[in-house]
């Protein structure tokens, strides 16, 4: 019983080599089919003229509240847009200034500075 198991298992495996070493092997060209390289599809294209009928030839009617909507959308009294990212540092220096604001920086014992100090010599 074990034998037939670790032959079996030695098929498996050579199966699995087989597939493994040529991925693309499944895939065979037929060489009777031509291939269509037609640059005569690209000519033929007349537009999309479905899409213009179905939007009245591409006008459209603003109405005055959607005048109103767009206009509100559309200012040109606006100030410099922030991005994202201007809106984040803007807040992170908030912040920054909140906490220095609050705990002010402690004073180290005279030793310790001369004691970093001759580290700082050394490195």
């Amino acid at each position: 019983m074990r034998r037939a198991f670790a032959g079996g298992g030695r098929k498996s495996s050579r199966k699995r080599r087989k597939r493994t070493s040529a991925p693309f092997s499944a895939v065979a060209v037929d060489p009777s089919v031509p291939l269509n390289n037609d640059a005569e599809d690209v000519d033929e294209f007349d537009g999309f003229p479905e899409t213009q009928s179905q939007y009245n030839g591409g006008e459209v009617e603003i109405d005055e509240e959607d005048d109103k909507v767009l206009a509100a959308f559309m200012s040109t009294k606006s100030g410099p847009q922030l991005t994202l990212a201007d809106i984040i540092v803007l807040r992170i220096k908030e912040k920054e200034a909140d906490v220095i604001s609050e705990q002010p920086l402690p004073k180290l014992n005279s030793s310790i500075i001369d004691l970093y100090k001759g580290v700082g010599k050394l490195l």
